[in-house]
């Protein structure tokens, strides 16, 4: 069985949940836009919301270094 160091395990919980936190804010904001079918599924999959996803991710750039990082590989994840 694999073993883990627990500061990664800690570190990898942490950019989880930051990925996930940065996903519910832009649901959230889509939603004010009025888009009240997006979630947090079809936001990295329907074209639209990938379009309002993207400009959303593009404003946080520069906030936080992790989360650019993290940032960087959603914008990636869209794209593809």
């Amino acid at each position: 069985m694999k073993q883990t160091h627990p500061i990664s395990d800690r570190n990898g919980t942490h950019k989880a949940e930051l990925r996930n936190n940065i996903i519910l804010y832009s649901v959230d904001r889509l939603k004010r836009f009025g888009f009240i079918h997006v979630n947090e599924k079809n936001i990295f999959d329907d074209e639209v919301y990938k379009t309002y996803f993207f400009r959303i991710l593009l404003e946080k750039l520069g906030d936080d270094i992790e989360q650019d990082a993290l940032i960087k590989k959603m914008i990636l994840e869209i794209q593809s």
